[in-house]
């Protein structure tokens, strides 16, 4: 009898085989947070979410230090100052007045009316006479060049 069971069994087999060929056995469901629009979702939000966590994270620990930032403006200052002495210098060997060559910085301002509208459509360059492309070296020194000759017309215009 074993035998004949066995054959029936197998025989069932075969013909839920044949029954079910190129069909597919229902799977069981899963959850809802591991089907592919979650996944999806997972991955169009969560990467852009863990890259800003992860860089916010890296300023704290590398650009938020208060000694660090200490450091770094104590070393800024004393360029501005070793700037300032160097153009000290120039300024009295080559006559101009360090006033004039500010001035001549801050010549936007002028075009600038007291509630804040700007008349000036032209940039620093242009209206130093520069072309748009000079670079910071090149404006410094024509704003040299500006200092020393207003200081050479107020020197002519008050001569006795």
């Amino acid at each position: 009898m074993s035998d004949d069971k066995q054959e029936k069994t197998n025989a069932k087999e075969k013909a839920a085989a044949k029954s079910s060929k190129g069909k597919v056995a229902h799977e069981k469901k899963g959850s809802i947070f591991t089907s592919k629009p979650a996944i999806m979702a997972y991955l169009i939000l969560g990467l852009p979410i863990i890259a800003l966590l992860l860089w916010y994270a890296y300023n704290v620990a590398y650009f938020v230090d208060e000694k660090g930032m200490r450091n770094m403006e104590a070393k800024i200052q004393a360029g501005i100052e070793s700037q300032l002495a160097k153009l000290r210098k120039r300024a009295k060997i080559e006559g101009f007045r360090i006033e004039d060559y500010e001035a001549c910085k801050d010549i936007q301002s002028s075009y600038t009316t007291p509630k804040g509208y700007d008349f000036a459509d032209a940039e620093l360059n242009q209206l130093i006479g520069m072309p748009r492309k000079s670079s910071e070296k090149q404006r410094g020194e024509r704003c040299v060049t500006i200092a020393k000759a207003v200081y050479k017309m107020a020197k002519t215009s008050h001569h006795t």
